[in-house]
């Protein structure tokens, strides 16, 4: 049924204005040939198919088409990379505008914090300023470096909290 949906609003011009759960009020299903023809009388219960959340890629794309109309698969018209004639090492580069660029420097730590957080040392008990910025980093590892270095800069004594998984006393005397 759902590869007849696609051929269908390649097909039809009107059918591309339906979603996937519309199509039975417009369209009828003729499961003999496979193949999706435009109503020519009358109303039905549109019946679609169930999918079970746990069929992944299949459910996601039932999903999908109960909310994009006219989905096609085949020859598209899309321009892509290649199509343009720009495909030259596999690759395509992402630019970023200047305003969101952070210059090179020997501290990267703190020119990172004082772009995302200017005035942190005045703004770091402040809930709004700290909830309104952000800073994305590509591991853990270096999230933990820039917090460790913000925390640095807060004004106060540190403390250390531990905390334990397990409730064993294995290590106790009896």
């Amino acid at each position: 049924m759902l590869i007849a949906y696609f051929a269908a609003n390649a097909k039809y011009e009107e059918a591309r204005e339906l979603t996937y759960i519309q199509f039975p009020s417009r369209f009828v299903y003729h499961s003999d040939i496979k193949e999706w023809t435009p109503r020519k009388q009358g109303t039905s219960i549109g019946r679609v198919p169930y999918v079970h959340p746990a069929a992944g890629d299949l459910y996601y794309l039932r999903i999908i088409v109960n909310v994009v109309k006219g989905a096609l698969v085949g020859n598209g018209t899309t321009p892509t990379v290649a199509t343009e004639g720009r495909c030259e090492e596999e690759s395509e580069q992402v630019l970023i505008g200047e305003e969101f660029m952070i210059a090179r420097s020997d501290h990267p730590h703190q020119a990172i914090s004082d772009a995302a957080y200017p005035d942190f040392v005045k703004n770091y008990l402040n809930r709004t300023y700290l909830t309104e910025r952000a800073i994305l980093a590509p591991t853990n590892a270096s999230a933990n470096e820039i917090n460790s270095y913000l925390l640095s800069k807060v004004p106060s004594a540190e403390k250390e909290y531990l905390s334990s998984d397990s409730d064993a006393f294995e290590s106790t005397p009896e």
